[in-house]
Protein backbone atom coordinates (compact mmCIF):
# COMPACT_ATOMS: atom_id res chain seq x y z
CA UNK A 1 0.00 0.00 0.00
CA UNK A 2 1.36 3.40 -0.97
CA UNK A 3 2.20 5.94 1.70
CA UNK A 4 -0.32 8.77 1.84
CA UNK A 5 2.58 11.19 2.44
CA UNK A 6 4.54 10.15 -0.62
CA UNK A 7 3.96 12.12 -3.82
CA UNK A 8 2.75 9.50 -6.25
CA UNK A 9 3.57 9.69 -9.97
CA UNK A 10 0.77 8.94 -12.43
CA UNK A 11 1.50 8.34 -16.10
CA UNK A 12 -1.30 8.96 -18.62
CA UNK A 13 -1.01 7.35 -22.05
CA UNK A 14 -3.06 8.22 -25.13
CA UNK A 15 -2.38 7.40 -28.80
CA UNK A 16 -3.60 10.87 -29.86
CA UNK A 17 -3.58 14.53 -28.85
CA UNK A 18 -4.07 15.82 -25.32
CA UNK A 19 -6.33 18.59 -26.58
CA UNK A 20 -8.87 16.13 -28.02
CA UNK A 21 -9.08 14.15 -24.79
CA UNK A 22 -10.93 16.29 -22.23
CA UNK A 23 -11.30 13.38 -19.81
CA UNK A 24 -7.53 12.96 -19.62
CA UNK A 25 -7.12 16.73 -19.14
CA UNK A 26 -9.62 16.83 -16.27
CA UNK A 27 -8.10 13.81 -14.55
CA UNK A 28 -4.58 15.21 -14.88
CA UNK A 29 -5.55 18.58 -13.38
CA UNK A 30 -7.41 16.86 -10.53
CA UNK A 31 -4.34 14.82 -9.65
CA UNK A 32 -2.10 17.89 -9.76
CA UNK A 33 -4.43 19.71 -7.36
CA UNK A 34 -4.28 16.76 -4.99
CA UNK A 35 -0.52 16.48 -4.75
CA UNK A 36 0.23 13.88 -7.43
CA UNK A 37 3.00 14.10 -9.99
CA UNK A 38 1.72 13.78 -13.58
CA UNK A 39 3.44 12.57 -16.75
CA UNK A 40 1.70 12.27 -20.13
CA UNK A 41 2.78 10.16 -23.12
CA UNK A 42 0.95 11.16 -26.30
CA UNK A 43 1.32 11.53 -30.05
CA UNK A 44 0.38 14.28 -32.48
CA UNK A 45 -1.00 13.73 -35.98
CA UNK A 46 -3.00 16.94 -36.73
CA UNK A 47 -0.84 20.04 -37.24
CA UNK A 48 -3.37 22.62 -36.05
CA UNK A 49 -3.96 20.74 -32.77
CA UNK A 50 -0.33 20.96 -31.71
CA UNK A 51 -0.75 24.53 -30.48
CA UNK A 52 -3.73 23.39 -28.33
CA UNK A 53 -1.63 20.59 -26.79
CA UNK A 54 1.13 22.97 -25.80
CA UNK A 55 -1.29 25.60 -24.56
CA UNK A 56 -2.46 23.06 -21.97
CA UNK A 57 1.08 21.93 -21.12
CA UNK A 58 2.36 25.50 -20.79
CA UNK A 59 -0.59 26.32 -18.54
CA UNK A 60 0.40 23.39 -16.30
CA UNK A 61 4.22 23.57 -16.28
CA UNK A 62 4.69 20.91 -13.60
CA UNK A 63 3.38 18.23 -15.97
CA UNK A 64 6.13 16.21 -17.60
CA UNK A 65 5.52 14.64 -20.99
CA UNK A 66 6.77 12.74 -24.04
CA UNK A 67 5.26 13.78 -27.37
CA UNK A 68 5.75 12.07 -30.73
CA UNK A 69 5.05 14.27 -33.75
CA UNK A 70 3.92 12.36 -36.85
CA UNK A 71 2.09 15.21 -38.54
CA UNK A 72 4.59 15.29 -41.48
CA UNK A 73 5.17 19.01 -40.83
CA UNK A 74 8.93 18.40 -41.13
CA UNK A 75 11.21 15.66 -42.44
CA UNK A 76 11.53 13.89 -39.08
CA UNK A 77 7.78 13.78 -38.44
CA UNK A 78 7.16 12.74 -42.05
CA UNK A 79 9.55 9.78 -41.75
CA UNK A 80 7.94 8.84 -38.41
CA UNK A 81 4.51 8.88 -40.04
CA UNK A 82 5.74 6.87 -43.01
CA UNK A 83 7.48 4.19 -40.93
CA UNK A 84 4.73 3.78 -38.32
CA UNK A 85 2.07 3.69 -41.03
CA UNK A 86 3.89 0.93 -42.91
CA UNK A 87 4.27 -1.16 -39.75
CA UNK A 88 0.62 -0.56 -38.83
CA UNK A 89 -0.73 -1.63 -42.23
CA UNK A 90 1.46 -4.73 -42.42
CA UNK A 91 0.45 -5.71 -38.88
CA UNK A 92 -3.25 -5.29 -39.70
CA UNK A 93 -2.99 -7.43 -42.84
CA UNK A 94 -1.02 -10.23 -41.21
CA UNK A 95 -3.22 -10.19 -38.12
CA UNK A 96 -6.40 -10.33 -40.23
CA UNK A 97 -5.16 -13.48 -41.98
CA UNK A 98 -3.44 -15.35 -39.19
CA UNK A 99 -4.92 -13.78 -36.02
CA UNK A 100 -1.50 -13.44 -34.40
CA UNK A 101 -1.86 -12.02 -30.90
CA UNK A 102 1.65 -10.56 -31.06
CA UNK A 103 0.53 -8.20 -33.83
CA UNK A 104 -2.70 -7.02 -32.17
CA UNK A 105 -1.07 -4.13 -30.38
CA UNK A 106 0.76 -2.95 -33.49
CA UNK A 107 -2.45 -3.18 -35.48
CA UNK A 108 -4.33 -0.96 -33.02
CA UNK A 109 -1.52 1.50 -32.20
CA UNK A 110 0.98 2.42 -34.89
CA UNK A 111 3.33 4.01 -32.32
CA UNK A 112 3.12 1.18 -29.81
CA UNK A 113 6.86 0.51 -29.48
CA UNK A 114 7.75 4.18 -28.94
CA UNK A 115 5.02 4.66 -26.32
CA UNK A 116 5.86 1.43 -24.48
CA UNK A 117 9.56 2.35 -24.35
CA UNK A 118 8.73 5.75 -22.87
CA UNK A 119 6.29 4.25 -20.36
CA UNK A 120 8.77 1.64 -19.12
CA UNK A 121 11.49 4.28 -18.76
CA UNK A 122 9.36 6.08 -16.16
CA UNK A 123 9.17 5.16 -12.53
CA UNK A 124 5.42 5.79 -12.30
CA UNK A 125 3.21 4.36 -9.58
CA UNK A 126 0.10 4.17 -11.77
CA UNK A 127 -0.21 3.89 -15.56
CA UNK A 128 -3.58 5.07 -16.92
CA UNK A 129 -4.62 4.39 -20.52
CA UNK A 130 -7.04 6.59 -22.43
CA UNK A 131 -8.30 5.04 -25.66
CA UNK A 132 -8.01 1.36 -26.54
CA UNK A 133 -4.70 1.77 -28.38
CA UNK A 134 -3.02 2.78 -25.12
CA UNK A 135 -4.46 -0.06 -23.02
CA UNK A 136 -1.81 -2.75 -23.75
CA UNK A 137 0.95 -0.22 -23.07
CA UNK A 138 -0.40 0.70 -19.63
CA UNK A 139 -0.86 -2.97 -18.67
CA UNK A 140 2.55 -4.12 -19.93
CA UNK A 141 4.45 -1.14 -18.47
CA UNK A 142 2.78 -1.58 -15.08
CA UNK A 143 3.60 -5.30 -15.00
CA UNK A 144 7.20 -4.63 -16.04
CA UNK A 145 7.60 -2.11 -13.20
CA UNK A 146 5.40 -4.03 -10.74
CA UNK A 147 3.04 -1.07 -10.43
CA UNK A 148 -0.69 -0.38 -10.89
CA UNK A 149 -2.67 0.24 -14.08
CA UNK A 150 -6.02 1.69 -15.07
CA UNK A 151 -8.14 2.19 -18.18
CA UNK A 152 -10.77 4.80 -18.97
CA UNK A 153 -13.39 3.57 -21.47
CA UNK A 154 -14.93 6.66 -22.98
CA UNK A 155 -16.74 4.38 -25.45
CA UNK A 156 -17.87 0.79 -25.83
CA UNK A 157 -14.95 0.40 -28.18
CA UNK A 158 -15.68 -2.91 -29.86
CA UNK A 159 -18.88 -1.55 -31.40
CA UNK A 160 -17.92 2.07 -32.06
CA UNK A 161 -18.21 1.95 -35.85
CA UNK A 162 -20.33 -1.12 -36.49
CA UNK A 163 -22.05 -4.02 -34.72
CA UNK A 164 -20.87 -6.49 -37.36
CA UNK A 165 -19.06 -9.19 -35.37
CA UNK A 166 -17.29 -10.40 -38.53
CA UNK A 167 -15.71 -6.99 -39.13
CA UNK A 168 -11.91 -7.14 -38.75
CA UNK A 169 -11.74 -4.01 -36.59
CA UNK A 170 -14.46 -5.36 -34.30
CA UNK A 171 -12.58 -8.64 -33.92
CA UNK A 172 -9.36 -6.78 -33.15
CA UNK A 173 -10.97 -4.56 -30.52
CA UNK A 174 -12.80 -7.47 -28.88
CA UNK A 175 -9.51 -9.34 -28.62
CA UNK A 176 -7.70 -6.34 -27.10
CA UNK A 177 -10.52 -5.75 -24.61
CA UNK A 178 -10.76 -9.39 -23.53
CA UNK A 179 -6.99 -9.77 -23.24
CA UNK A 180 -6.06 -6.59 -21.39
CA UNK A 181 -9.05 -4.99 -19.65
CA UNK A 182 -9.38 -7.75 -16.99
CA UNK A 183 -5.70 -7.19 -16.15
CA UNK A 184 -6.21 -3.51 -15.24
CA UNK A 185 -6.37 -2.64 -11.56
CA UNK A 186 -9.36 -0.42 -12.32
CA UNK A 187 -11.60 0.43 -15.27
CA UNK A 188 -13.79 3.52 -15.54
CA UNK A 189 -16.46 4.31 -18.13
CA UNK A 190 -18.11 7.49 -19.40
CA UNK A 191 -21.74 6.38 -19.13
CA UNK A 192 -23.73 4.02 -16.88
CA UNK A 193 -24.65 1.78 -19.82
CA UNK A 194 -21.07 1.48 -21.09
CA UNK A 195 -20.07 0.45 -17.56
CA UNK A 196 -22.88 -2.13 -17.50
CA UNK A 197 -21.99 -3.56 -20.91
CA UNK A 198 -18.33 -4.03 -20.00
CA UNK A 199 -19.22 -5.57 -16.65
CA UNK A 200 -21.54 -8.07 -18.34
CA UNK A 201 -19.19 -8.89 -21.23
CA UNK A 202 -15.94 -9.12 -19.28
CA UNK A 203 -17.05 -9.89 -15.73
CA UNK A 204 -15.12 -6.96 -14.26
CA UNK A 205 -16.01 -4.06 -11.98
CA UNK A 206 -16.35 -0.74 -13.82
CA UNK A 207 -16.80 2.68 -12.18
CA UNK A 208 -18.96 5.18 -14.07
CA UNK A 209 -17.38 8.64 -14.23
CA UNK A 210 -19.55 10.92 -16.36
CA UNK A 211 -18.10 13.08 -19.12
CA UNK A 212 -18.97 16.33 -17.33
CA UNK A 213 -17.14 19.63 -16.87
CA UNK A 214 -16.20 21.98 -14.03
CA UNK A 215 -18.96 24.31 -12.85
CA UNK A 216 -19.14 27.67 -14.58
CA UNK A 217 -20.69 30.75 -13.05
CA UNK A 218 -23.05 32.55 -15.40
CA UNK A 219 -26.42 34.19 -15.62
CA UNK A 220 -28.71 31.83 -17.57
CA UNK A 221 -29.72 33.23 -20.95
CA UNK A 222 -33.48 33.45 -20.56
CA UNK A 223 -34.25 35.84 -23.42
CA UNK A 224 -37.14 35.04 -25.71
CA UNK A 225 -35.35 36.25 -28.80
CA UNK A 226 -36.24 35.46 -32.38
CA UNK A 227 -35.08 33.33 -34.10
CA UNK A 228 -35.00 30.21 -31.97
CA UNK A 229 -31.31 29.27 -32.03
CA UNK A 230 -30.27 25.61 -32.14
CA UNK A 231 -26.66 24.63 -31.39
CA UNK A 232 -24.69 21.51 -32.35
CA UNK A 233 -20.94 21.00 -32.13
CA UNK A 234 -18.26 18.39 -32.63
CA UNK A 235 -14.73 18.25 -33.98
CA UNK A 236 -16.24 17.22 -37.32
CA UNK A 237 -19.57 18.18 -38.89
CA UNK A 238 -20.48 15.16 -40.97
CA UNK A 239 -22.92 12.35 -41.78
CA UNK A 240 -24.34 9.80 -39.32
CA UNK A 241 -24.53 12.49 -36.65
CA UNK A 242 -28.26 13.23 -37.02
CA UNK A 243 -27.71 16.64 -38.62
CA UNK A 244 -29.75 15.73 -41.69
CA UNK A 245 -32.73 14.97 -39.43
CA UNK A 246 -32.42 18.44 -37.87
CA UNK A 247 -32.37 20.00 -41.36
CA UNK A 248 -35.42 17.99 -42.38
CA UNK A 249 -37.24 19.21 -39.27
CA UNK A 250 -36.39 22.80 -40.20
CA UNK A 251 -37.91 22.16 -43.63
CA UNK A 252 -41.12 20.96 -41.97
CA UNK A 253 -41.09 24.11 -39.83
CA UNK A 254 -40.35 26.38 -42.80
CA UNK A 255 -42.83 28.99 -41.57
CA UNK A 256 -41.09 29.27 -38.19
CA UNK A 257 -38.06 31.41 -37.47
CA UNK A 258 -35.46 28.82 -36.45
CA UNK A 259 -31.70 28.92 -36.93
CA UNK A 260 -29.26 25.98 -36.79
CA UNK A 261 -25.70 26.76 -35.69
CA UNK A 262 -23.03 24.13 -36.40
CA UNK A 263 -19.55 24.34 -34.85
CA UNK A 264 -16.79 22.11 -36.21
CA UNK A 265 -14.71 21.29 -39.26
CA UNK A 266 -16.89 20.60 -42.29
CA UNK A 267 -16.20 19.31 -45.77
CA UNK A 268 -17.39 21.90 -48.34
CA UNK A 269 -19.28 19.19 -50.26
CA UNK A 270 -21.20 18.19 -47.13
CA UNK A 271 -21.85 21.84 -46.27
CA UNK A 272 -23.41 22.36 -49.71
CA UNK A 273 -25.46 19.20 -49.28
CA UNK A 274 -27.02 20.50 -46.06
CA UNK A 275 -27.74 23.89 -47.59
CA UNK A 276 -29.37 22.24 -50.60
CA UNK A 277 -31.70 20.27 -48.32
CA UNK A 278 -32.93 23.55 -46.85
CA UNK A 279 -33.43 25.20 -50.22
CA UNK A 280 -31.74 27.31 -52.84
CA UNK A 281 -32.86 30.80 -51.81
CA UNK A 282 -30.73 33.10 -49.69
CA UNK A 283 -33.47 33.18 -47.06
CA UNK A 284 -33.33 29.38 -46.79
CA UNK A 285 -29.55 29.19 -46.44
CA UNK A 286 -29.61 31.89 -43.74
CA UNK A 287 -31.26 29.33 -41.48
CA UNK A 288 -28.00 27.41 -41.13
CA UNK A 289 -24.69 28.86 -39.96
CA UNK A 290 -21.28 27.19 -39.89
CA UNK A 291 -18.46 28.05 -37.50
CA UNK A 292 -14.88 26.83 -37.51
CA UNK A 293 -13.80 24.75 -34.53
CA UNK A 294 -12.50 26.78 -31.60
CA UNK A 295 -10.46 25.96 -28.51
CA UNK A 296 -12.41 23.62 -26.18
CA UNK A 297 -12.21 26.17 -23.35
CA UNK A 298 -14.04 28.75 -25.50
CA UNK A 299 -17.02 26.55 -26.38
CA UNK A 300 -18.85 27.33 -23.14
CA UNK A 301 -18.82 31.10 -23.69
CA UNK A 302 -19.65 30.59 -27.36
CA UNK A 303 -22.57 28.28 -26.59
CA UNK A 304 -24.33 30.72 -24.26
CA UNK A 305 -25.57 32.69 -27.27
CA UNK A 306 -28.01 29.93 -28.23
CA UNK A 307 -31.27 28.45 -26.91
CA UNK A 308 -31.27 24.69 -27.47
CA UNK A 309 -28.45 22.16 -27.42
CA UNK A 310 -29.03 19.40 -29.99
CA UNK A 311 -28.04 15.83 -29.08
CA UNK A 312 -28.95 14.18 -32.38
CA UNK A 313 -27.24 10.78 -32.10
CA UNK A 314 -28.60 8.26 -34.59
CA UNK A 315 -27.92 5.04 -32.67
CA UNK A 316 -26.10 3.60 -35.70
CA UNK A 317 -24.02 1.32 -33.46
CA UNK A 318 -24.27 -0.16 -29.98
CA UNK A 319 -21.77 2.38 -28.70
CA UNK A 320 -23.65 5.29 -30.25
CA UNK A 321 -26.81 4.02 -28.58
CA UNK A 322 -25.38 3.66 -25.06
CA UNK A 323 -22.85 6.52 -24.89
CA UNK A 324 -23.42 9.91 -23.29
CA UNK A 325 -21.31 12.37 -25.26
CA UNK A 326 -19.77 15.47 -23.73
CA UNK A 327 -22.22 17.55 -25.81
CA UNK A 328 -25.10 17.10 -23.44
CA UNK A 329 -23.07 18.14 -20.39
CA UNK A 330 -21.51 21.07 -22.25
CA UNK A 331 -25.00 22.33 -23.09
CA UNK A 332 -25.93 22.17 -19.41
CA UNK A 333 -22.97 24.35 -18.43
CA UNK A 334 -24.10 26.80 -21.15
CA UNK A 335 -27.64 26.86 -19.70
CA UNK A 336 -29.25 25.52 -22.86
CA UNK A 337 -32.44 23.50 -23.05
CA UNK A 338 -31.72 19.94 -24.19
CA UNK A 339 -33.36 18.30 -27.19
CA UNK A 340 -32.09 14.74 -27.59
CA UNK A 341 -32.79 11.75 -29.78
CA UNK A 342 -34.08 8.73 -27.90
CA UNK A 343 -30.95 6.63 -27.93
CA UNK A 344 -30.93 4.30 -24.96
CA UNK A 345 -28.47 6.38 -22.91
CA UNK A 346 -30.06 9.75 -23.65
CA UNK A 347 -33.54 8.39 -23.00
CA UNK A 348 -32.45 7.11 -19.58
CA UNK A 349 -30.89 10.47 -18.69
CA UNK A 350 -33.83 12.65 -19.71
CA UNK A 351 -36.45 10.34 -18.25
CA UNK A 352 -34.62 10.53 -14.92
CA UNK A 353 -34.30 14.33 -15.25
CA UNK A 354 -37.40 15.37 -17.24
CA UNK A 355 -37.00 19.11 -16.64
CA UNK A 356 -33.85 19.18 -18.77
CA UNK A 357 -35.68 19.17 -22.10
CA UNK A 358 -37.37 16.79 -24.50
CA UNK A 359 -36.74 13.58 -26.40
CA UNK A 360 -37.62 12.89 -30.02
CA UNK A 361 -37.58 9.67 -32.02
CA UNK A 362 -34.13 9.26 -33.51
CA UNK A 363 -33.92 9.79 -37.27
CA UNK A 364 -37.53 11.06 -37.24
CA UNK A 365 -37.81 14.65 -38.49
CA UNK A 366 -41.56 14.84 -37.79
CA UNK A 367 -41.00 13.91 -34.16
CA UNK A 368 -38.23 16.51 -33.83
CA UNK A 369 -40.36 19.17 -35.52
CA UNK A 370 -43.10 18.58 -32.93
CA UNK A 371 -40.64 19.11 -30.08
CA UNK A 372 -39.21 22.29 -31.59
CA UNK A 373 -42.63 23.75 -32.35
CA UNK A 374 -43.59 23.16 -28.73
CA UNK A 375 -40.67 25.34 -27.61
CA UNK A 376 -41.58 28.01 -30.16
CA UNK A 377 -45.20 28.11 -29.05
CA UNK A 378 -44.41 27.83 -25.34
CA UNK A 379 -41.53 30.18 -24.65
CA UNK A 380 -42.01 29.90 -20.90
CA UNK A 381 -41.29 26.19 -21.21
CA UNK A 382 -38.05 27.02 -23.04
CA UNK A 383 -36.97 29.41 -20.27
CA UNK A 384 -37.86 26.79 -17.67
CA UNK A 385 -35.78 24.12 -19.44
CA UNK A 386 -32.80 26.48 -19.64
CA UNK A 387 -33.00 27.21 -15.93
CA UNK A 388 -33.27 23.54 -15.02
CA UNK A 389 -30.35 22.67 -17.30
CA UNK A 390 -28.07 25.12 -15.53
CA UNK A 391 -29.39 24.03 -12.14
CA UNK A 392 -28.49 20.40 -12.88
CA UNK A 393 -25.04 21.52 -14.07
CA UNK A 394 -24.42 23.36 -10.81
CA UNK A 395 -25.85 20.77 -8.45
CA UNK A 396 -25.24 17.35 -10.02
CA UNK A 397 -23.64 17.06 -13.45
CA UNK A 398 -20.26 18.69 -12.89
CA UNK A 399 -16.65 17.61 -12.55
CA UNK A 400 -16.49 18.75 -8.92
CA UNK A 401 -18.77 15.80 -8.13
CA UNK A 402 -17.32 13.26 -10.56
CA UNK A 403 -13.69 13.92 -9.67
CA UNK A 404 -14.36 12.60 -6.19
CA UNK A 405 -15.22 9.24 -7.74
CA UNK A 406 -12.00 9.36 -9.73
CA UNK A 407 -9.91 10.27 -6.69
CA UNK A 408 -11.50 7.50 -4.65
CA UNK A 409 -10.54 4.99 -7.35
CA UNK A 410 -6.94 6.23 -7.50
CA UNK A 411 -6.54 6.35 -3.74
CA UNK A 412 -7.92 2.83 -3.42
CA UNK A 413 -4.89 1.58 -5.37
Amino acid sequence: MYSEKKIKKVCFITPGHISTNPRLVKEAITLLKNGFSVHIIFTQYVKKLIIEDYYFLNSNPTIRYNALDWTDRNIKSYLTKLASGFINKISQRIHSKFNLSALQILAINRNYYWQLKKAISLNADIYIAHNLGALPIAILAAKKKNKKSGFDAEDFHRYEETDDKTDLKVKLKVSIEETYMPQADYVSAASPLIADYYQKNLGINVTCILNVFPKRQLTPNCKNDIPLKLFWFSQTVGPERGIETIIDALCILKDYDIELNLLGEVNPVYEDKLKNILGKSSEDTKRIKFYKMISPDLIFDFGQAFDIGMCSETGFSTNNNIALSNKIFTYMQCSLAIVASDTLAQKCLLEEHPHLGFLYKKNDAESLANVLSNFINNRDELVNAKNWSYRYAQQKFNWENEEEKFLNVIRSL
